[in-house]
């Protein structure tokens, strides 16, 4: 049975990379990454490296709210839960919303990097280090090759 663009589009691939001392795993979605879709990450790391105190919270949780919208698009599931319950139970994956996404991109930026980093290099052929070293784009790189930190360009100057 010939395969149809929808199919293409809802594709997910998975992967994983090592952090914090765990072997972390995600799913993707391949046709989420493109030109285009790196050129916006490009874009949005430029300016979320630019706030300062100066910059309008208003601004500021825009920002990281484009950002968190990326990165549902993007990731499709992986595995970070919330914290257990006082009983044990396991905690519900922490949702893949753009909001929740911002949140943690806040609190937990190197994290959220590591797993933008694991899908594009994974898209790209490569193997994940989980150090979020290649996961945003420099302005001036190509929109297929990561050079620089998502840790870097993307932890907030200041806090919330």
């Amino acid at each position: 049975m010939p395969i149809t663009p929808s199919q293409l589009t809802q594709r997910t691939k998975a992967t994983s990379f090592p952090f914090a001392g765990e072997q972390v795993a995600i799913e993707y979605h391949p046709a989420a990454i493109n030109d285009e879709s790196l050129a916006q990450l490009r874009d949005l790391s430029a300016q979320i490296n630019d706030v300062t105190d100066e910059t309008p919270e208003a601004t500021v949780n825009a920002l990281y709210l484009l950002f968190g919208a990326w990165v549902a698009r993007v990731l499709s599931w992986w595995e970070y839960n919330e914290d257990p319950a006082a009983d044990g139970t396991p905690g519900a994956m922490v949702p893949l919303t753009p909001e929740r996404i911002a949140d943690e991109m806040r609190r937990f930026g190197d994290f959220v990097g590591a797993c933008v980093q694991a899908a594009i290099v994974d898209y790209q052929g490569g193997k994940p280090t989980g150090d979020g070293s290649s996961a945003l784009l420099d302005a001036t790189s190509s929109p297929t090759a990561a050079s620089t930190s998502l840790t870097e360009k993307s932890s907030p100057k200041r806090s919330r």
